[in-house]
């Protein structure tokens, strides 16, 4: 969308509601008829003008992924657990560089406020960015933010080389106010009913949604609200309050409780080491890319399991994992 002149162009604001992004555009000549009308509404319309076009104006300029003090704090529910009204919720943050495969990633975390797990990194390159999985081998394309309206991108699904993968294409693009009452622009997809992007955050329904998005097992993700320098830039509070569990971190950890599923991929039919240095394990069931659970592996009582999968098809897995102390793990397992 170009930018649009005050002298042809304003928007109709409902000042009893809060202020949300242009509802339509007016020609100038229902500008001069309405403040013919009533001529109170003079400074009114004015002042809108001027807002819409410096907002707009602004949100001609290309805002880049942050790279440091920004948190994405969201929630999750699974089939079977973390369901309303008893979310799981959890924070992304930055801490440190590091290089994968010859190039520079900013380190990711994730923490629920009661452990911490490294997840992978994050670089931009020309509007791209790239996710690089802890459990890949090489990254993927997880947001585009050149796209126009008709373009498609690629769903990873997960998978660290998807062979055959799904699409989702742009069908509208536009600009969304934010918390530092600036314009954003926001590229909306044809994939699922909350599936769009705002430049500079991310996706309204969490930071790896395009990731995770055709993975039915997970059954909801959303972004309550995400934070850069201080300030928090967007906010749905739908289901829980905003919060921020950041924790710095020196060093990339499985999770403070320790739990580490071992070798993640499966190759050549190994045997599957799950280990908790502190709580029990108590039960373990699998379930497939789908959420449809495959089989209680084993109900135990134990710290260290392992457990033989030269009988498992390849594929993506999920280890629903319970401890003595009543927490709860969704870990991915991939069977090569």
């Amino acid at each position: 969308m170009g930018v649009l002149s005050p002298a042809h162009a304003f928007v109709l604001v409902d000042r009893n509601e809060p202020r949300k992004p242009p509802l339509f555009i007016a020609s100038s000549v229902s500008v001069h008829l309405l403040i013919k009308k009533y001529p109170a509404m003079k400074k009114v319309f004015l002042l809108e003008i001027f807002i819409l076009a410096f907002g707009m104006i602004k949100a001609q300029t290309y805002i880049p992924f942050p790279d440091t003090n920004a948190f994405w704090n969201e929630l999750r529910y699974y089939q079977g657990q973390c369901e309303p009204p008893e979310f799981c919720t959890y924070t992304y943050y930055f801490q440190g560089d590091t290089i994968l495969d010859t190039q520079s990633y900013h380190k990711i975390y994730s923490n629920d406020s009661f452990s911490i797990s490294y997840v992978g990194g994050l670089r931009e390159i020309n509007k791209k960015i790239y996710f690089f999985d802890r459990d890949c081998s090489a990254p993927i394309l997880l947001y585009d933010f050149g796209l126009n309206v008709g373009d498609s991108i690629p769903l990873a699904c997960m998978l660290c080389d998807a062979e055959e993968p799904q699409y989702m294409k742009v069908i509208s693009i536009d600009s969304v106010l934010i918390g530092d009452m600036s314009y954003r622009k926001r590229i909306n997809f044809d994939y699922g009913p909350s599936q769009s992007w705002i430049e500079g955050i991310g996706s309204v329904s969490g930071l790896f949604y395009p990731y995770y998005s055709c993975v039915l097992c997970i059954c909801g993700l959303e972004l309550v609200c995400f934070e850069q320098n201080n300030m928090v830039l967007y906010q749905n509070e739908d289901n829980v309050n905003c919060f921020n569990y950041f924790v710095s971190v020196d060093e990339p950890v499985m999770n403070a409780l320790s739990l580490i599923v071992f070798p993640n991929p499966v190759k050549n039919k190994s045997i599957l080491h799950i280990e908790s240095e502190r709580e029990s394990i108590t039960s373990i069931e699998l379930y497939d890319i789908l959420g449809r659970k495959l089989n209680m592996l084993q109900k135990c009582n134990s710290k260290k399991i392992q457990l033989q999968t030269e009988t498992w098809n390849k594929g993506i897995y999920f280890l629903k994992i319970d401890l003595s102390n009543g927490h709860k793990f969704c870990e991915r397992l991939i069977i090569e």
